[in-house]
């Protein structure tokens, strides 16, 4: 009986570990997603930002990537 018990609980406690697990990649995914997007956007303003008045820094900037 109290091996049963004990079960159980293991099976519950790996289960919410798992649980646990799973929203912590979740989050990282989400995570990346707007690093990704936020990645675009400044490839997007280095893009057209230089075209539309050009600045010493900025061209520098440009012409590194």
């Amino acid at each position: 009986m109290i091996q049963g018990i004990q079960k159980s609980d293991d099976v519950a406690s790996s289960l919410s570990s798992a649980k646990a697990e799973v929203k912590f990649i979740q989050d990282t995914v989400i995570e990346m997603r707007g690093v990704k997007n936020l990645m675009k956007l400044l490839l997007i303003w280095l893009v057209i930002k230089p075209r539309q008045q050009p600045t010493k820094k900025l061209n520098i900037f440009y012409h590194l990537i």
